[in-house]
């Protein structure tokens, strides 16, 4: 499964000035709280030996931590404690975590994680009028990045085939670049739209040295504040219910409503007597 960014940056505007801004490491774990009170994530951890409540034998870790960005430069970057580095397996952070198919789905069990709060915005009486969140995300190691990398592998398969070309023309690289450019964008964009269903905007042509760095994820909340109330300026989003004992049979409830065409056709089973 491809790795989920593991860094964002939330940039606060409130009437179009920026507020604050944080930086929030979706990777970075640890044994202890340095905020006993704040919100956070909870994974398990199997270790060998006695499981203590505290120290290396910790049967468990907390994951994911908020900080100003004005103080983001001065710390740990979480590598050295990062999800992927715990696991034995040394994959990278996914939107399942530790494993959970409904990790990133579910809000309580990822809040540190793929959450964050805003604890200063209500209840307040200094903040009034639109507040804007805007909200940036990459993966943080590069060899992680799945749709950058997939972008230039695809590239490089296309500059084999432009080299290839250009010895059978007896032309130079960049002539057949010049030629064919906005030919080879069109079967990348293809080939993306095939596996990733995304499309390459912004560029009209591809060249010799096209080359992509890293995926950005771009999102953004906005929300009208008054006398400490929140009032949310866009449509909510229908929200569908499903009961189940855990997370798992609730989802499998609600998606055998959603694939199912007619339910009087749905295997029964007939009670133990």
């Amino acid at each position: 499964m491809p790795a989920a960014p593991n860094r964002w940056i939330i940039t606060k505007r409130v009437n179009g000035v920026v507020k604050d801004q944080w930086l929030i490491q979706s990777d970075y774990v640890y044994e202890q709280p340095v905020i006993f009170n704040s919100p956070k994530t909870i994974i398990p951890i199997k270790n060998s030996g006695v499981h203590w409540d505290t120290g290396p034998n910790q049967p468990f870790r907390y994951m994911g931590r908020s900080l100003p960005f004005s103080d983001a430069r001065n710390e740990d970057p979480g590598f050295g404690n990062s999800f992927k580095n715990l696991n034995r397996s040394k994959s990278p952070l996914t939107v399942i975590g530790y494993g959970d198919i409904k990790f990133s789905a579910f809000y309580p069990n990822c809040l540190s994680v793929f959450g964050f709060n805003d604890a200063y915005l209500v209840p307040s009486t200094t903040v009034s009028g639109m507040v804007d969140y805007q909200v940036i995300g990459w993966v943080a190691e590069g060899e992680d990045d799945f749709l950058s990398s997939r972008i230039n592998q695809e590239i490089a398969a296309i500059g084999k085939i432009a080299t290839q070309k250009a010895q059978n023309n007896s032309k130079s690289i960049d002539e057949i670049y010049q030629e064919s450019g906005t030919e080879f964008l069109a079967d990348l964009n293809k080939e993306l739209k095939r596996l990733c269903s995304v499309e390459m905007e912004g560029l009209t042509e591809l060249s010799k040295s096209t080359e992509f760095d890293k995926t950005l994820y771009h999102g953004k909340f906005s929300a009208v504040v008054t006398d400490g109330k929140i009032t949310m300026p866009v449509d909510k989003p229908e929200v569908k219910r499903a009961l189940g004992n855990t997370g798992t049979e609730a989802l499998s409830a609600l998606l055998s409503q959603e694939i199912a065409t007619d339910i009087s056709n749905l295997p029964t089973t007939s009670p133990i007597t």
